[in-house]
C-alpha cells in the first residue's frame, strides 16, 4: 500500500468502444451488453473512486474536464496509491474517429456488402 501509483479510470458507464466496434461490424441489429442502463434508460456504473477508497487508496471522481489536472496533481502529491475516475462522454455512434490497427472481427455472411469489404481488406493486409 505504500507504492505511489496513480490509476486513471475513464468511465463512460459502458463498453462504448466495444459498442462502436459492434456497430461498425454488424450494424444496429447487434449491439450486445455494451451499455450500462437501467430499464428506465438511466445509466449506472460502479463508483470506482468509492471502491478505491474502500481499499485504502485515495479516490476522486471528476466530472468537469477542468478538474482533471488538479485531481491528478493532488493524487501524485499524496505519495500514496490513488485512483482518479474521469467521467467521459457517452455520445454514440462516434463519427470521425479513426481506428488504428486492424480489428479482426469476421463479418457474418448475412451482411453481404459489409462482408465483401471485409474480405477485400483481409486480402490487401500485409504483415
Amino acid at each position: 500500500m505504500d507504492l505511489p501509483v496513480l490509476f486513471v479510470v475513464l468511465n463512460n458507464c459502458g463498453f462504448r468502444s466495444i459498442m462502436n466496434l459492434q456497430y461498425n461490424a454488424f450494424g444496429k441489429k447487434r449491439l450486445i451488453g455494451t451499455y450500462f442502463e437501467k430499464k428506465d434508460g438511466s445509466v449506472y456504473s460502479a463508483d470506482f473512486a468509492a471502491c478505491a477508497k474502500a481499499f485504502g487508496l485515495n479516490g476522486a471522481r471528476v466530472e468537469d474536464p477542468d478538474h482533471i489536472g488538479p485531481a491528478v496533481k493532488k493524487a501524485l502529491a499524496s505519495g500514496r496509491p490513488s485512483l482518479v475516475e474521469v467521467m467521459t462522454a457517452r455520445e454514440w455512434p462516434h463519427t470521425g474517429v479513426s481506428k488504428s490497427g486492424w480489428w479482426d472481427v469476421p463479418i457474418p455472411t448475412y451482411l453481404p456488402n459489409t462482408r465483401k469489404d471485409y474480405e477485400k481488406g483481409r486480402a490487401e493486409e500485409k504483415l
